[in-house]
């Protein structure tokens, strides 16, 4: 770690957040609980004593995900209780709000949409970091020149786009330089962003 710190240093940094892939998923991290339980896909895994160790030379926790492990029987729940919602759905359309397809007719058109919604629904998440619609049309490549299919659509309320959802191969160059990160439950607590220690020259 000294010898990153070092490295870092002389090329101007001052700061070190880590570990963490600023992608939609968040990926690496520290797990810091949960390591009674099998491994959870997707999450990380790592020796008990990593998230401590890492204290010990200055750093400390400054974000925080946890995940839930769900039962057949309780996923079998949540499904009864979605059906029970599909009244308040059919009231929330009568409201005003409505689903169109996203049209590949008008493709850029509909980029820019999605421009606009990632930058108004995920400008508060860690790591956020906003790029240009210049930039965001040209990370879509296949997409734009027809060579890759996509599909989506958006939830509109009277003349505004509110939501939106795309095929996986738009939704991630969407969002690729974004940080999404989902809201989970309990049960296995991750660090994530651990600013470099305190330095004679600052942190």
């Amino acid at each position: 770690m000294q010898a990153s710190e070092a490295w870092l240093r002389e090329k101007g940094k001052k700061r070190i957040e880590g570990p963490i892939n600023l992608n939609m998923l968040a990926g690496y991290r520290f797990q810091t609980a949960g390591f009674d339980t099998q491994a959870f896909p997707g999450e990380p895994r790592n020796p008990k004593y990593y998230p401590d160790l890492l204290c010990s030379l200055g750093y400390r926790e400054v974000a925080l995900w946890q995940s839930w492990d769900i039962s057949r029987w309780a996923l079998l729940g949540l499904r009864a209780i979605d059906w029970l919602r599909r009244s308040k759905r059919r009231a929330t359309m009568a409201r005003g709000y409505r689903v169109e397809t996203l049209r590949t007719d008008c493709l850029e058109e509909e980029i820019r949409k999605i421009h606009y919604l990632v930058h108004e629904i995920f400008a508060d998440n860690y790591g956020f970091s906003p790029i240009d619609l210049a930039e965001h049309i040209q990370m879509q490549g296949g997409a734009m020149d027809g060579s890759t299919k996509v599909a989506g659509a958006f939830l509109y309320h009277s003349t505004t786009p509110e939501h939106f959802s795309t095929n996986s191969a738009m939704h991630c160059t969407a969002c690729c330089r974004t940080s999404l990160i989902p809201a989970c439950g309990e049960h296995r607590a991750t660090m994530s962003s651990i600013p470099a220690r305190c330095t004679s020259t600052g942190c």
